[in-house]
Formats: structure tokens, sequence, C-alpha cells
């Protein structure tokens, strides 16, 4: 189920199995570093510079926040009333997009 769009994923070592087929069923190629922030951005450098290819962050990038953020605009598109929406953090970019736009569209609903 490729896009055309070449691309490499970089996962720590250990990620689960189930997440890597999950990559690799999307046909991006995987590699490994170890589980360090450091190694995950030298990981990185390297492959980019490699490749020719772009570093997109998974949460410390602007259109991927701003991507995040249409899971606000769904939700309150079905339910516009909401007291509180529950986002789960990891990097960060699904919160602040969830935020973000939850905020201009419905000031009065929390995100927990």
């Amino acid at each position: 189920m490729c896009l055309g769009l070449p691309c490499t994923v970089v996962v720590p070592k250990g990620t689960p199995k189930v997440k890597c087929d999950a990559i690799c069923s999307y046909g991006a190629e995987l590699v490994f570093c170890n589980p360090t922030p450091v190694s995950r951005v030298k990981t990185c450098a390297s492959v980019a510079e490699e490749t020719g290819r772009t570093i997109i962050h998974s949460s410390d990038n602007y259109d991927v926040i701003a991507g995040q953020g249409t899971i606000a605009l769904e939700l309150l598109n079905e339910v516009p009333d909401l007291d509180a929406i529950v986002v789960p953090t990891s990097g960060g970019g699904m919160l602040a997009g969830v935020s973000v736009t939850t905020q201009k569209i419905q000031p009065k609903c929390q995100d927990v």
C-alpha cells in the first residue's frame, strides 16, 4: 500500500513488532536506532544525508501539528459543545494540534 513516496522511518530498538510491521506495510524502509534522543537525532541526520531526504519530526513540525488538529475538528463537528477532550501525550504534537484547534473553535472546552 505504498503511496509512491519513498520514506525511511527511524524507530528505537525494541519498538513493538506490530508497529514495525505496520510501518513496513505502508512501504516505508525501517531503520533502528538506540533508544535515546541523541541516537534518534544522529540516525535521522545520517539517513537524511545519505538519501537526500527531508526530516519530518513526528511532533516538532508545524504541518504535523496542524494535521493533528483535525482530530479536534472532527470531534467538535460531531459534538460542538464538548466539555473536555482527553489527549494522549508522547512527543506533544497531537496535544498541541488538538489544543490549538479546540481553543479556537470551542474555548470553553478543556484539553486534558
